[in-house]
């Protein structure tokens, strides 16, 4: 039986904001299901796309780093 986390705790868990979360449950990376108005994030299957990104290669995929602007004072 799936384990059903909302895209808030999907988002704190692998650091994705919600847009790319939702992004990939588009392109079916990660399994997701629709309760209502409400989507729901298989936890497994986040663990898993999680787990293949840090082995790979290939960093086009996956959350990118964003720097840090400075502000002038």
């Amino acid at each position: 039986m799936a384990d059903w986390i909302t895209t808030r705790e999907a988002a704190e868990i692998s650091g994705y904001n919600r847009v790319y979360l939702y992004e990939l449950i588009q392109k079916h990376r990660i399994k997701a299901q629709r309760f209502g108005p409400v989507w729901q994030i298989d936890r497994q299957s986040l663990q898993t796309y999680l787990q293949q990104i840090s082995k790979s290669v290939d960093k086009r995929h996956g959350a990118r780093k964003t720097s840090k602007r400075r502000t002038s004072s």
